[in-house]
């Protein structure tokens, strides 16, 4: 008990308690990111982000955002703290920099509890709060303002501390995720002024009714006698459209035709350019946040050991 009291977090071989959980993170990523690149040729002709593909606040890519962007601010909050209070001299870092870093790492989860509207197949119409509904765009602004704020801070702290840190392999690294962040940011331009939104029905093929898949809402099922079982579409009422045909319930029996409604289909050159920048931007998004955190954390944790 006594040893639990006279903790101290000047001692850096507490490092273990943020570095434990970062490494639960990391094998969430990796599962993750398995998962993406299994379906990475199906994901790219509808989405540019990881936002947009974990845009489902019911789907296991949006817990994973939650959960994935908690870990990282938390314990990069924890570490920043810690070396606070150990280092003697901060020579490569100040009070207002981890001030500004803390605030980023405070703010980062807001990109996983809010939402975007999404790309391709289904798009949300409103963020949903409890028994409330806001604008979706008000939650699409408040997840990429606290995403690009994060990401923008820790890069440019990355460079700064590897530059006075005058370490030619770190500041090499640093320059790297800062290039990779301007790629991405590129790709997401392309994507505004060429992406090509398809716009699709599904077709039942056990009850035949057709479903539109053009807005995805929160609404919850109405089950009458009339209602399908494999489809859960009542064709007299007017219900919430089916997200990923997996909303709570096994469709493994389930038949599904996808059909593409476009009143007029783009030029396969055009549809083949649209598919490559949104792979582009996704593999470019995902190197950037893990290789800033990445950086930051190893930073972190070069400046309490030595």
């Amino acid at each position: 008990m006594n040893h639990f009291i006279q903790y101290k977090m000047s001692d850096s071989k507490y490092i273990w308690i943020p570095l434990s959980s970062l490494v639960l993170a990391i094998f969430f990523t990796i599962a993750f990111l398995t998962m993406v690149i299994k379906k990475f040729r199906t994901i790219i002709q509808l989405h540019s982000t990881i936002s947009s593909y974990c845009s489902d606040p019911r789907g296991f890519g949006n817990k994973f955002l939650v959960a994935i962007t908690f870990l990282v601010g938390c314990n990069y909050t924890t570490l920043l703290l810690q070396e606070n209070s150990s280092v003697e001299d901060p020579k490569y870092w100040n009070e207002t920099m981890m001030i500004i870093q803390i605030s980023a790492n405070t703010i980062l989860p807001l990109v996983g509890i809010f939402y975007t509207n999404g790309y391709g197949i289904l798009n949300n119409t409103y963020y949903q709060f409890g028994d409330y509904k806001f604008p979706i765009q008000w939650s699409t602004f408040m997840h990429s303002f606290s995403a690009l704020y994060w990401m923008i801070i820790t890069i440019t702290l990355n460079i700064i501390f590897a530059t006075l840190y005058e370490n030619d392999y770190y500041f090499t690294l640093c320059i790297l995720s800062l290039v990779i962040f301007m790629m991405f940011i590129v790709c997401q331009a392309l994507v505004f002024f060429y992406g090509i939104e398809y716009q699709y029905e599904a077709y039942c093929d056990t009850c035949a009714n057709k479903t539109p898949l053009l807005k995805r809402t929160t609404e919850k099922y109405t089950f009458t006698d009339n209602t399908c079982r494999v489809c859960f579409r009542d064709p007299t009422l007017n219900q919430g459209d089916p997200t990923e045909f997996n909303i709570g319930y096994i469709r493994s029996q389930a038949k599904m035709t996808i059909m593409n409604v476009n009143n007029k289909d783009p030029d396969p050159k055009m549809y083949q350019f649209s598919a490559k920048i949104f792979a582009y931007s996704f593999i470019f998004e995902s190197l950037t946040v893990i290789s800033a955190a990445l950086l930051a954390i190893i930073g972190c944790i070069c400046r309490i050991v030595y």
